[in-house]
């Protein structure tokens, strides 16, 4: 297995640099082996348990929805909410942020091809605009995004909602 050279050159060298060598030889080979086969075997590792924990949370997140839609069924009798055009929900809006004395303008805006109602609050309680806010999700409506600035109890900035 090992040629005659091999040996040859071996037997030239002193008993402590061969000693040197079989080690220098065995910490390469280990090397060779954790970099060729463990830290792959190791990130492959890693890489899933990251997969696994995102999928559980991901999985968490639909049941917690789920449970939402639940709700939603049981407090409207059995059906979920249907969507409403653009120009309805906006009414409804106008109609709810002045039952609840939130000062606002409303305009529909479309982002791509979904037709959406822009909500820029001028002056609301920061209660107040909570308040809102949860019984419009409530009766099954969606908001987009949020975009609040506070001022000692006074709240101003743009809700994006429908689609």
């Amino acid at each position: 297995m090992i040629s005659d050279a091999a040996k040859e050159w071996w037997g030239k060298r002193e008993p402590r640099e061969q000693k040197l060598l079989a080690l220098l030889l065995i910490v390469g080979l280990g090397g060779a082996v954790y970099v060729g086969v463990l830290e792959p075997i190791v990130g492959g590792y890693l890489e899933a348990k990251r997969h696994y924990q995102a999928a559980r949370q991901d999985y968490r997140w639909l049941q917690d929805q789920g449970s939402l839609l639940s709700r939603i069924r049981d407090q409207t009798g059995g059906t979920l909410p249907v969507l409403k055009p653009a120009t309805q929900l906006k009414q409804d809006v106008d109609d709810s942020l002045k039952a609840t004395k939130i000062k606002a303008k409303t305009k529909l805006v479309k982002r791509g091809e979904v037709e959406l109602v822009e909500i820029e609050v001028q002056q609301a309680a920061g209660v107040g605009l909570m308040r809102w806010m949860e019984r419009f999700v409530r009766r099954g409506q969606r908001i987009n995004s949020l975009k609040i600035k506070a001022d000692n109890s006074r709240l101003t900035g743009t809700i994006t909602v429908g689609g």
